[in-house]
C-alpha cells in the first residue's frame, strides 16, 4: 500500500540463473514500461499501434562486490528482473535481456536497461 507517498527509490532484484549478483542499490530514477504496444500519432489525425518490448530502466551504483561480467549473462534465458515502486506497485519481467553497454559513469553509477516480451504488473498490499 502507498499510504500516499508519490516518490521515492524502488528496490530491483534480478534473479536469473547462472548469474550471481548482490543486492542491488538503486541510485537514480527507476522507470519501467510493461505494456507490449506503443501508439503513435499520425499525421492527419488518429493513430498506430506497434507491438514493442516490454522495459525496465534502473540506475544502480556501483561497488567492489558487484562484478560487472555477471551483468553480460542476463540474456532471456530464464529468470525475473523485478522493481517495487513505494507507490505500492511491483512489476516483474520474465526472461530478460540486458540491452545496451555496461558502462560505468564517473560518478560510480550504472545505466542499465532490461526489456522483455513478458511482463507483470501487481498491487501490492490491495
Amino acid at each position: 500500500m502507498s499510504n500516499g507517498i508519490i516518490a521515492g527509490p524502488a528496490s530491483v532484484r534480478i534473479s536469473v540463473p547462472n548469474v550471481n549478483l548482490p543486492n542491488l542499490r538503486v541510485s537514480g530514477t527507476t522507470s519501467v514500461k510493461p505494456s507490449r504496444f506503443s501508439n503513435e500519432a499520425l499525421d492527419g489525425g488518429g493513430f498506430s499501434r506497434r507491438e514493442s518490448n516490454s522495459y525496465l530502466e534502473v540506475e544502480i551504483r556501483d561497488s567492489a562486490d558487484l562484478p560487472l561480467r555477471e551483468l553480460e549473462n542476463i540474456c532471456g534465458d530464464g529468470g525475473v528482473v523485478s522493481a517495487r515502486f513505494v507507490t505500492g506497485k511491483a512489476y516483474a519481467l520474465s526472461n530478460p535481456v540486458l540491452v545496451g553497454d555496461i558502462t560505468t559513469s564517473d560518478e560510480g553509477t550504472i545505466a542499465l536497461r532490461f526489456e522483455s516480451d513478458e511482463a507483470a504488473e501487481e498491487a501490492l498490499g490491495a
